[in-house]
C-alpha cells in the first residue's frame, strides 16, 4: 500500500503507529496520524501549515485534549490495525496524488486526506484551526510551483458519464455556497458517504424508470421492520441514555443487538463475546459516559447509525424480504465504517469483518433459498 509513499510520508505513519502505542490505544486512528503528521516537521504538509499560521504544536496540544490514554497493555505491540477512517485517509491520500498527478504520496497529500475524511477527528481539528481543504490544496500547489490542476465537479462527472448528477449536485452546491465550480474533493466526499451513494442510485433509478415499466410482482412500499428489529432500536435508545449521551450511535446498536439477538444469530455473537457485560464495559471504555443532565424521550440519531437504518431497509429491499430483519441489521452495522465501534469491538477481542464474514458463513448461507 505505501509503495508510492514518500520517505517522510512512511515516516508519519510509523509516527502515527508510535503516538497510538505511546496513548496505550490498541489501533490507529485518524488523530494518531495528525500527531505523526504534525511531528514529521520537515515535509512539504510542514510548510504548507507554517504558511497558513498553523503551528504543529498546537495540534498535538489540541489532539492530547481529545485523547484518553488506555490501560497499560504492559508489551509493546508492532505494528497496529487502522480504523476504517484511517483507511479512508489513506485512500484519499491516495486520491489527492492522483487528481493532482503527482507519481507519489507525500505528507501534503496525507494532510489533505486528513481533512477530506470529515469525520474523523483529526479534521475537526484542523477545521477548528481555521483550515480548509481547498486553501491547503492551493497553498501545497503553490509551495510546489504548479497551477491548480483539480478537476472540476463537472469535469469528474462527464468521464463518469454521469451528466444528470452532475449538474444537480453542481447546482445545489453553486447555490448553498455560492462559489465557483466546486473542486472534486466535493464528488468524491458524497461517493465517499451513503447520501452520494444515493444521489447517484437515485439518478440512475429514475433515468431507468422513465423508459420502462415496473414488474407487477414488485413490492409496493418500503419493507418494514420486524418486531425484534424494533426492540433493538429502542433497546440503543435506552441504553445511550443511560451512558448519558444526547445521541444514539452504532455503538449503541450493538448493545441492542446483545439484548435481543436469538439463535443461530446470538450463538455466532456470543462466541465473539458480543454479549451484554462485555458490550456495555467496552463502550464505557472506548467511547466514555457523556454529560447530559437530562434526555429527550427518543434521542437523535448520529449520521452514521441513520447511515445502518437505510443501510438494513436497502437490504431487505434488495433480497426481495417485506420486512426488515435483525440479520439485515446486524450485517448493516458491521459494515458500517464507525470509529467508535471498531474501538468497542476491539475493546471485547474482535474485529467488525471478521466478525461479519463469520455470520456471513454460518448463518446468511445457512438459511433457506
Amino acid at each position: 500500500m505505501y509503495e508510492r509513499f514518500t520517505d517522510r510520508a512512511r515516516k508519519t505513519m510509523q509516527l502515527a503507529n508510535q503516538e497510538a502505542q505511546r496513548y496505550n490505544h490498541e489501533y490507529i486512528g485518524t488523530e494518531h496520524i495528525l500527531l505523526g503528521l504534525a511531528k514529521e516537521a520537515s515535509g512539504v504538509a510542514a510548510n504548507v501549515l507554517k504558511n497558513l499560521d498553523v503551528d504543529p504544536r498546537v495540534i498535538v496540544r489540541e489532539v492530547g485534549k481529545l485523547l484518553l490514554s488506555g490501560p497499560d497493555m504492559g508489551v509493546t505491540m508492532g505494528k497496529l490495525p487502522q480504523t476504517p477512517r484511517a483507511k479512508k485517509v489513506v485512500e484519499f491520500s491516495m486520491d489527492e496524488a492522483r487528481n493532482l498527478r503527482h507519481h507519489y504520496v507525500g505528507t501534503e497529500h496525507i494532510l489533505l486526506g486528513l481533512l477530506r475524511e470529515l469525520e474523523g477527528v483529526a479534521a475537526q481539528v484542523l477545521i477548528n484551526l481555521g483550515l480548509q481543504l481547498e486553501a491547503v490544496r492551493e497553498e501545497t500547489l503553490s509551495l510546489l510551483g504548479e497551477g491548480d490542476r483539480g478537476q472540476s465537479l463537472r469535469e469528474l462527472a462527464a468521464e463518469a458519464d454521469l451528466p444528470s448528477t452532475a449538474e444537480l449536485v453542481y447546482e445545489h452546491t453553486r447555490v448553498v455556497f455560492a462559489v465557483t465550480p466546486v473542486k472534486i474533493d466535493w464528488l468524491s466526499w458524497l461517493r465517499s458517504r451513503r447520501i452520494g451513494i444515493s444521489l447517484l442510485g437515485l439518478t440512475r433509478y429514475l433515468s431507468f424508470s422513465a423508459g420502462s415499466t415496473a414488474a407487477s410482482n414488485e413490492p409496493t412500499g418500503p419493507p418494514k421492520e420486524s418486531d425484534q428489529v424494533t426492540a433493538v432500536w429502542r433497546e440503543a435508545n435506552t441504553f445511550a441514555k443511560a451512558q448519558r449521551r444526547e445521541y444514539l450511535a452504532p455503538a449503541d446498536l450493538l448493545y441492542g443487538v446483545a439484548v435481543w439477538a436469538t439463535d443461530p444469530l446470538r450463538v455466532v455473537l456470543r462466541e465473539y463475546n458480543i454479549k451484554t457485560g462485555p458490550v456495555r464495559a467496552a463502550v464505557e471504555l472506548a467511547v466514555g459516559l457523556g454529560t447530559a443532565e437530562f434526555t429527550m424521550t427518543t434521542l437523535p440519531k448520529t449520521p452514521n447509525a441513520r447511515a445502518i437504518r437505510k443501510a438494513m431497509c436497502d437490504r431487505a429491499a434488495a433480497a426481495g424480504s417485506a420486512e426488515v430483519t435483525l440479520l439485515h441489521l446486524v450485517e448493516a452495522l458491521l459494515e458500517e465504517h464507525d470509529d467508535d465501534l471498531y474501538r468497542v469491538m476491539i475493546q471485547i477481542g474482535s474485529l467488525p469483518e471478521h466478525l461479519a464474514a463469520e455470520i456471513h458463513q454460518r448463518v446468511r448461507l445457512a438459511q433457506p433459498a
